[in-house]
């Protein structure tokens, strides 16, 4: 029996050295982590201009279509329409529409997500993509609007 204590004891002095150790590198380990870490910063996001911006910017727009009836009043959910001008405001940016090369929609959602609409606008510098919210008919219809507004070489 006593050698059996002796044992037990012998063994719990053991395991609480192992464990004191593993914590102590543990600390250390942590201790240069935050000596040698980077600083977190955060970038300041660019402000979308607003749509009173915008038309101080270009004038009235001939036609506005709305990309999502929830959120009609920001400048990133409207597209403006200056025909005689011939240019459209996406996202706050002038686009040419003579640059417009195409404009369809698709549904932009994975297997495991609720389906997303996107319309797709195609420039020789980039692909604009602009969420338009979960109905097919209303995406449709929007992409039609675009269309309405393009010169008929796009259509």
């Amino acid at each position: 029996m006593e050698e059996l204590k002796q044992l037990l004891f012998n063994d719990w002095v053991y395991t609480l050295i192992v464990l004191s150790t593993c914590t102590f590198y543990l600390l250390i380990a942590y201790g240069i982590y935050r000596c040698f870490r980077k600083p977190r910063t955060i970038e300041p996001k660019a402000m979308m201009p607003s749509l009173q911006q915008l038309e101080e910017l270009y004038g009235a727009p001939s036609d506005m279509i709305a990309l999502s009836p929830t959120k009609c009043n920001q400048a990133d959910s409207v597209i403006l329409v200056y025909e005689d001008a011939g240019f459209l405001v996406i996202n706050g940016s002038k686009v040419l529409m003579s640059d417009v090369a195409s404009v369809t929609f698709n549904n932009s959602s994975i297997p495991w997500e609720s389906p997303e609409y996107q319309i797709l606008i195609q420039t020789p510098a980039s692909i604009i993509r602009l969420f338009v919210g979960y109905d097919s008919e209303w995406a449709k219809s929007v992409t039609v609007q675009i269309r309405s507004c393009l010169p008929d070489n796009v259509r």
